[in-house]
Order: C-alpha cells, then sequence, then structure tokens
C-alpha cells in the first residue's frame, strides 16, 4: 500500500518507503552528574517524570542549568529509552532548546521530516513496538535507525499534523471544561455542607436546623461486608461488584435495590460509589443500606467530601472497617432539603458525564484517524 486510507484530496502522490536512521538525527541525553543543576536557569534539564507534567508540548522542567553544550534543540521529539515509561508510550516535543536525561531519547527531524508528523507517527506505531522488551524495555539507535516508515511529502506531513493538532485541540478543551466542572461541584459541596449556601422550601419557607449524628446511631442505616460467593462469569444476567465498579457477572444475585458501596480494602480503600438494580457484591466491599429518611445521592456526596480513606490504616494492605464508617459524624437536613441538594449535584455529575463520554469519543475518533491517515 502506497497510500493511506484516509488522505486529503488535493494528494495523490505515492508515500516514500524510508529508515528513520536516514531522515533523522539520533540523540541520548547524559547523567545529571554532569551538570550543575537549579530550580531557575537558562536551559531545562528534563527527566523522565518530566514528561508526567505535559501531554504534548515540553517546556518546564523542576530542573534548570546554564549549560549549552550537549543542547538538543527545540521542535526534537523526545521520548524515554529504557524501562516501563516506554510502556506508556510517553512521546513529547520540546518547545525550547532542553537537555536531557541519560534515559531519554531525542529524534532531531532533518528537512525532509515536519516535527509534528513525527510525533504523531510514533504514536501511532507505540514506542513499545520498536523497543526490545524482552527483558526490561529499551530502545537503542539500533531500533531506530532501520526502523521504517511511509513519508508523505512534507507539505502532507505538515497538512495531517495540523488537522491531528486541531483534534488534540478540541481533547484538551474538553479537558479542561470537565477539570472546571469538577471544581465547581467541588466548590458547591463545600458550600452546601458546610451551609453557606442553602435552598428554601418549595413555598419559600426557611428549612431547619440540620442534625449532627454518628452513621451508626441513624435508625435503619446498615453497614457490612458484601457476602457473595456466586461463580463470576464473563457475560451473564446479573452485575458482580467489587470495590471500584463491576469485576464480573453471575445468574444468580443477592442484592436489589440502591446501595452505597465503599472500598474494603487495598489502595481503593474508602472509593465510594452508588448501585441499584439486582447485584452482587464481593467481600472486599462495605455495603451502606439507607433508610427512607435519608436520600442515596445527599450521603454519597456527603461522604465523598469528607474523604473516607482518612479512615483508612494498616501499612501492608490498607483498611477500612464497618465499625470505623460506623464512627463517622454526618449532618443532616430534612428530606426535602436532602432531595433539593441531590438533585442539584446530579444535574452537574450529568454535565460531567456528558463532557467525560465527548473526551472518550474524541479519543477513540483521534486512534482511527491515527489508524487511517497514515500507512
Amino acid at each position: 500500500m502506497s497510500s493511506p486510507a484516509l488522505r486529503f484530496k488535493e494528494f495523490d502522490e505515492n508515500w516514500n518507503v524510508e529508515v528513520l536512521g536516514n531522515i533523522v538525527q539520533i540523540k541520548s541525553g547524559y547523567s545529571p552528574s554532569k551538570y550543575e543543576l537549579h530550580e531557575n536557569g537558562e536551559i531545562p534539564f528534563l527527566k523522565v517524570e518530566e514528561l508526567n507534567n505535559s501531554n504534548k508540548y515540553q517546556e518546564y522542567s523542576r530542573f534548570y542549568t546554564e549549560t549549552c553544550a550537549d543542547v538538543i534543540p527545540k521542535k526534537s521529539v523526545i521520548f524515554p529509552k529504557r524501562g516501563a515509561a516506554i510502556l506508556n508510550n510517553k512521546v513529547r516535543i520540546l518547545k525550547v532548546d532542553s537537555l536531557l536525561d541519560s534515559n531519554l531519547m531525542a529524534l532531531i527531524p532533518q528537512n525532509t521530516l515536519d516535527a509534528e508528523y513525527l510525533y504523531y507517527l510514533i504514536n501511532k506505531v507505540e514506542l513499545y513496538k520498536i523497543a526490545d522488551t524482552s527483558t526490561i524495555p529499551q530502545i537503542n539507535n539500533k531500533h531506530i535507525e532501520p526502523y521504517e516508515i511511509h513519508l508523505p511529502s512534507k507539505a502532507e506531513q505538515t497538512k495531517i499534523a495540523s488537522f491531528l493538532s486541531a483534534v488534540d485541540e478540541k481533547i484538551s478543551q474538553l479537558t479542561q471544561k470537565h477539570e472546571l466542572l469538577s471544581q465547581y461541584k467541588q466548590g458547591m459541596m463545600q458550600r452546601l455542607f458546610s451551609q453557606q449556601l442553602r435552598f428554601k422550601a418549595d413555598d419559600g419557607s426557611e428549612f431547619g436546623e440540620w442534625e449532627e449524628i454518628a452513621l451508626g446511631k441513624i435508625k435503619g442505616v446498615s453497614i457490612a461486608s458484601g457476602k457473595s460467593s456466586h461463580e463470576k462469569l464473563e457475560l451473564a444476567k446479573y452485575y458482580y461488584y467489587g470495590s471500584t465498579g463491576v469485576i464480573g457477572y453471575s445468574n444468580e444475585y443477592d442484592y436489589q435495590g440502591t446501595r452505597i458501596l465503599i472500598a474494603r480494602v487495598g489502595h481503593n480503600a474508602g472509593y465510594i460509589y452508588m448501585v441499584s438494580g439486582q447485584y452482587n457484591v464481593s467481600d472486599n466491599t462495605l455495603i451502606l443500606e439507607l433508610p427512607s429518611n435519608l436520600d442515596y445521592i445527599f450521603i454519597r456526596a456527603f461522604l465523598e467530601k469528607f474523604q473516607l480513606n482518612k479512615l483508612v490504616f494498616g501499612t501492608g494492605q490498607p483498611l477500612i472497617t464497618g465499625s470505623l464508617l460506623k464512627k463517622v459524624v454526618i449532618q443532616v437536613p430534612c428530606l426535602e432539603e436532602q432531595t433539593k441538594i441531590a438533585n442539584f449535584l446530579s444535574a452537574i455529575d450529568q454535565k460531567i458525564e456528558v463532557v467525560a463520554e465527548q473526551i472518550e469519543q474524541a479519543k477513540i475518533w483521534k486512534k482511527g484517524l491515527l489508524q487511517q491517515m497514515f500507512i
């Protein structure tokens, strides 16, 4: 195949086969002991960890130096050259001239190669497919130099990269919107549960004072560990819930109705989510059942704000127990005010979920574009 499945109509030339070693200059970094590093300076010194603080363009670092020798020029494509970070496909474009740690590699594009095109090409190929993964994953010159790619004209490269950059910008905007909505929800929860913001009754009157009480002392509250022991299947009629969500399915069920589930053990201990219907629950999960005078969404939100992971104990296997959960003191308004708060927060949650779905669909679309716009 000499042209991709999806292409801009103004281009019809065949793509050429090139080996990367002919169109990039390969550079590796050096040990930080070679440089005098500071918190501020002229040249960023990048370690693999710095890639966690960016998505596409790498500009900032925790470390800087005044040394200009060994500088990798901006618009170079960098990535980890050894270790598990290769498997995470952490590829970045330098936005400024930088120095690299010895665990990073740079590809400096030659005149026939667009840096952004190279960035998307490597994202499509994925680093682990280039690397030697037989023991500790690693990428050396011997893996890069002979690697064959299909290359269009420079103009088509730029067009492809510009289009994919626009897709990335859309994903970035949606991600920022998701973050802002999440921050807004946290802020409103703070105001609502501190009673700085109060709703009024439908007739315009003020609601009464909130009652402060421990969960375990509320009549009708039940807190217990999951007890389901049915066989977990890959596909069946009823959900099988674990500490953070669905872990399987079953043809039988032990629970029905709405419940709040809380991760009981492990690094997710204290994680909260809500379920309904007919289902099973594993024994590493606490089940909170509420009486009719408590709104499930209100209580879940209150417990999220409380941050149950503060109750977790144990150095080996983190744990949260039902007895600790029963001692959590909550503040409870009347059911009508609970419902108003729950409805308000649910409306924000729905907006957050819509944006999260838009982000997921945009990422799927981008993945499809990468497959179709490259050979």
